[in-house]
């Protein structure tokens, strides 16, 4: 997996217990629809989160021709109900590469 295709699940809890708990459901998640994927758990003090907060950082690229991320973001709000599930695409590199071909075209 390279890292223009790289997706990584970002978890954001108070508890270490519910952290691996998290992680180890969204492996599991991914395994069963073949989707490679990063874990990265963040813990913060109990003040700052009220719930579990699951982010799927992706590329924008996968965004919009893997329907298997989808089927992951809705796999992992129905397995962890009490969590908040998101998914951020990261688009800055076609914005950038729309840009470079603009000014080419304007040269």
């Amino acid at each position: 997996m390279n890292a223009s295709s790289a997706i990584r699940c970002e978890i954001v809890t108070p508890g270490v217990a519910d952290a691996a708990a998290l992680a180890e459901v969204a492996t599991l998640c991914a395994r069963e629809l073949h989707q490679p994927l990063a874990v990265e758990t963040l813990r913060v003090a109990v003040t700052d989160v009220r719930e579990p907060v699951l982010t799927l950082h992706l590329p924008v690229a996968l965004a919009s021709s893997q329907h298997r991320i989808w089927c992951l973001a809705c796999r992992l709000a129905v397995s962890c109900p009490g969590a908040r599930v998101s998914v951020l695409v990261h688009g800055e590199n076609a914005f950038a590469s729309a840009e470079a071909a603009k000014r080419r075209r304007s040269a």
